[in-house]
């Protein structure tokens, strides 16, 4: 019966020293970097690895064009690690660590450290998708106003143009112009007159018209003639 019992003892203790045992380091080997994004570019992914680092208080260390270096320190405990990446795949890599029971013989440590870098490899994915979503959202506004701004400047009007849009918006929709003139209105001597119309500002467009910019840059008249020479 004590001989079962001890048996019995030693079986239990072993147990739990291998449930208790540290676990292996996790690196995140070749990690897809993203699930839905076919060809992310190597800034989106670049922009990813940047951001996750800091989102999760790593500093960053950027020593190449595919390598960042991170540190994390929390209380006594600090780890430092080696992220490598391209346009398909990632790794995370323990450079150091203190206080997180790292042991090289058998690549062992704390599973702390495994949890920050699961959580790496989470987010890294993550605004590597968020990133590539956002990117092709401006291409598709990038190329709207660009189909809006051929319309308009091939269909001879100012259609789009509006009052109180600012310079910067027609320029936008229309390019720059063909020439500009400025000049100072009749208000600008009232003394009683405190508004914006005291200067002007003209935009000649060939074939289009001109546009009236007030003082604020914000257009005041628009002349629609198709015979405007860009001129002044």
């Amino acid at each position: 019966m004590k001989s079962k019992l001890s048996t019995l003892t030693i079986t239990l203790s072993t147990l739990f020293i291998v449930g208790c045992s540290t676990p292996a380091i996790y690196t995140a080997p070749n990690a897809p970097v993203s699930q839905i994004a076919n060809t992310p570019t190597l800034a989106q992914v670049d922009k990813a690895v940047k951001d996750s680092l800091v989102g999760r208080g790593w500093i960053p260390q950027k020593v190449s064009p595919h390598i960042y270096l991170g540190t994390y320190n929390r209380r006594e405990l600090m780890a430092k690690i080696k992220i490598t990446f391209d346009t398909s795949v990632f790794n995370i890599q323990h450079v150091e660590s203190k206080n997180l029971d790292y042991d090289s013989s058998d690549e062992s440590i704390h599973s702390t450290y495994n949890k920050w870098v699961k959580n790496l490899e989470r987010d890294i994915r993550k605004r590597v998708d968020r990133n590539v979503k956002v990117d092709k959202k401006r291409g598709h506004i990038q190329k709207k106003v660009t189909s809006t701004t051929h319309q308009s400047q091939s269909s001879g009007s100012f259609s789009y143009i509006q009052k109180g849009m600012s310079s910067k918006e027609v320029v936008a929709l229309l390019g720059k112009p063909n020439d500009v003139t400025r000049k100072v209105t009749k208000k600008a001597f009232n003394p009683f007159y405190f508004g914006s119309d005291r200067f002007r500002s003209t935009y000649y467009y060939r074939g289009l018209g001109r546009i009236e910019f007030n003082i604020s840059s914000h257009v005041a008249e628009i002349h629609h003639d198709t015979s405007e020479d860009g001129n002044n």
